[in-house]
């Protein structure tokens, strides 16, 4: 999917959104974690041969963590990162060699923070393809 690039997002993001593609999957997580879930190891395989018949398994892929905003501003940066990493680790096993893995922690939010249910859905990794 194309995302439009908008002044309120961070550089690299922007950046990001003018160059590349966001795939639609979003690894979720639980509060505090880093850990794939089920449906997580599903996606790691839908993801893994999207990117191998499109040709885009050696430094095409882009991952960017993120982490709802309950926790404090460092600690979301780095359980973003970490998030990232988690799922950068899941699919380097099917061979994929990405262009960068980052976290940006509580920004971008695409729900509500005030709830459960709009945290969860801001406790997430996108799938960026060049």
């Amino acid at each position: 999917m194309q995302v439009a690039a908008a002044p309120a997002m961070p550089e690299e993001y922007s950046q990001l959104a003018n160059e590349a593609q966001r795939l639609s999957v979003n690894f979720r997580f639980q509060h505090g974690s880093a850990r794939l879930d089920n449906k997580a190891q599903r996606d790691i395989e839908r993801v893994t041969d999207y990117l191998r018949q499109n040709d885009k398994l050696y430094k095409r892929t882009v991952l960017v963590g993120f982490a709802d905003d309950k926790a404090d501003p460092q600690r979301a940066s780095l359980l973003s990162k970490l998030r990232a990493m988690a799922v950068r680790r899941e699919l380097s096993k099917a061979g994929v060699i990405f262009c960068d893995v980052t976290g940006l922690g509580d920004e971008m939010p695409v729900a509500a923070n005030s709830g459960d249910e709009g945290r969860i859905k801001n406790r997430r990794v996108e799938v960026w393809v060049y």
